[in-house]
């Protein structure tokens, strides 16, 4: 019989020193092949958190790797291509840092303002956004 606890945690308690850092990156979608896009946002990161002179909190939060858009490609392909990034996250940890790793976004995503990302049931400028039920006609 199979047991009934989840083999991972939809919640992980996580230690953060007070005063400490924490960065969460989301959304990246890196292709299995490096673009200029994806590079140039792999080397920011990277020399982001190289500078950081005190121990990090990294939190990849969802969306890192892009695999739907490319069936059959592994995502070491992917990691292969970023190296950059792959090192510079090797590094949090080797002083001292932490880096976690969160493959499924959250169910709730966090609202921005109106500079755009993602807005949640509100509109570009906070007016609220009209919701139809299933099934219902629209006007």
């Amino acid at each position: 019989m199979a047991s009934p606890r989840h083999d991972v945690t939809d919640r992980l308690d996580v230690t953060v020193d007070p005063g400490a850092k924490v960065i969460a990156i989301s959304d990246l979608h890196l292709p299995p092949e490096r673009t200029t896009v994806s590079g140039r946002s792999c080397e920011i990161l990277a020399r982001r958190l190289a500078a950081e002179p005190t121990p990090l909190t990294v939190v990849l939060a969802g969306d890192i790797v892009e695999m739907l858009a490319y069936p059959g490609r592994a995502a070491a392909d992917v990691l292969d291509a970023h190296d950059d990034l792959c090192r510079a996250l090797a590094l949090v940890t080797e002083r001292g840092g932490q880096v976690i790793y969160n493959r499924r976004q959250p169910r709730r995503r966090p609202r921005l303002g109106p500079q755009g990302g993602h807005r949640g049931p509100r509109g570009d400028r906070g007016q609220a956004v009209p919701r139809r039920r299933p099934g219902a006609a629209r006007r």
